[in-house]
């Protein structure tokens, strides 16, 4: 490790004891957070965590006390400012990760701080979750806990999406609770397949929040607790209508039909909703988005969009503007067509309040699209997912 590694390292480690004690207060007074210390465990090693919420990575880190510093992975959309970005990396130097694209370069950075003996935290599932459930595990973390050749924490955190919906405009109180589940040998990887050490991941990681309230209610309490849910929830099952909710305080009205439901302190909707809570809601968005994509028709479309192509040194410059439409064999933004046929996974990122879809048409560029009308760009990603598990 060079000299300047060496004192951003020092640097880093300081600064984390220096505001460990004001993070454990104020995460204790806004989300109720508990967790259990972790010990018995020397670095380097990589925690492994779900992700439920945009405040996850102090969540995890409190839990290793002022001694646990650790570097974490973060989505490489919290660099674009530059003034933002030598603040971040002056305080904690995140390892940045490009989303909507392969990365190597994050990977080779872990696997470097790893040999220094510093340890690493990463999310497997990539994206914060939408409907409170642990998500699909990225399929590369399992080889790269195999060839890291150090110990595995992996880490569960509960009650983090009910407190802070990624969707949500607000926060809400309840109970937050995180700890260790597994700790995991290199010894021990090694003698797990791939396939094995993602099913420990799955298992390990597991939630589902709505299915913990249903099981034994705890009230998260908050003010406008509806608003935002439009970006989650957009095909109205009532009268089929695309991106017709609106919300407000408590409620969740489509303006096409009326039809109105009522989200409550415990997450769930009220007596009439046609679902009980958002995750059963989005099953049916999963449903009917198969049958949307087996058409051949347009699936999705919008009058306003911007696209945007992402740089290496994440700058962006504008592509293409004016209405965007899907279907099952190219998204088109404008004047620009990109064919599925060579799209690589797409993902979403969350940044000040609104969302963007990440894809990458041909594995080598980048583009991120926003929807300049309010409506849900998470349908695009989606039923993107859906159209090009077809192809495989």
């Amino acid at each position: 490790m060079d000299t300047e590694k060496k004192r951003a390292l020092r640097r880093h480690r300081l600064i984390w004891r220096i505001i460990y004690l004001p993070f454990y207060i104020l995460c204790r007074i806004l989300f109720n957070y508990r967790f259990r210390r972790v010990g018995q465990i020397s670095p380097p090693y990589i925690v492994v965590a779900n992700h439920s919420n945009a405040w996850d990575q102090f969540l995890v880190a409190l839990p290793f006390g002022p001694g646990g510093h650790m570097y974490f992975l973060a989505s490489e959309h919290i660099f674009r400012s530059p003034r933002i970005a030598s603040i971040i990396n002056w305080l904690a130097a995140p390892i940045s990760r490009t989303k909507g694209g392969s990365d190597a370069s994050a990977v080779i950075s872990m696997l470097r701080w790893l040999k220094n003996g510093v340890s690493v935290c990463l999310f497997p599932e990539g994206e914060n979750t939408f409907n409170g459930r642990t998500g699909r595990m990225h399929p590369a973390t399992a080889k790269l806990l195999k060839k890291a050749g150090v110990p595995v924490v992996t880490f569960r955190i509960t009650g983090g999406h009910l407190s802070l919906p990624r969707w949500a405009r607000s926060r809400r109180r309840g109970v937050m609770e995180g700890s260790a589940v597994g700790i995991y040998t290199p010894e021990q990887l090694r003698g797990m397949s791939t396939d094995e050490i993602n099913a420990v991941l799955e298992r390990d990681l597991h939630v589902d929040a709505f299915a913990s309230q249903q099981a034994a209610p705890i009230a998260y309490k908050g003010r406008r607790l509806a608003e935002g849910l439009e970006q989650f929830l957009y095909l109205c099952p009532a009268c089929g209508s695309t991106d017709s909710f609106k919300s407000s305080g408590n409620s969740f009205t489509c303006s096409r039909c009326g039809m109105s439901v009522t989200y409550g302190v415990y997450g769930l909707f009220g007596e009439n909703a046609p679902f009980r809570d958002p995750a059963a809601w989005d099953d049916w968005q999963e449903k009917r988005l198969d049958e949307l994509c087996a058409g051949g028709d347009t699936v999705f479309s919008d009058g306003g969009a911007v696209l945007r192509r992402v740089g290496d040194d994440h700058t962006r410059t504008p592509a293409a503007s004016g209405g965007v439409r899907l279907d099952s064999s190219a998204l088109s933004v404008g004047e620009m067509s990109f064919p599925l046929s060579g799209m690589s996974e797409p993902s979403m990122c969350s940044f000040a309040g609104s969302e963007t879809l990440l894809f990458s048409p041909d594995g080598h560029e980048r583009y991120e699209l926003c929807l300049t009308d309010g409506h849900s760009v998470r349908k695009y990603y989606r039923a993107m997912e859906h159209l090009l598990s077809r192809r495989q």
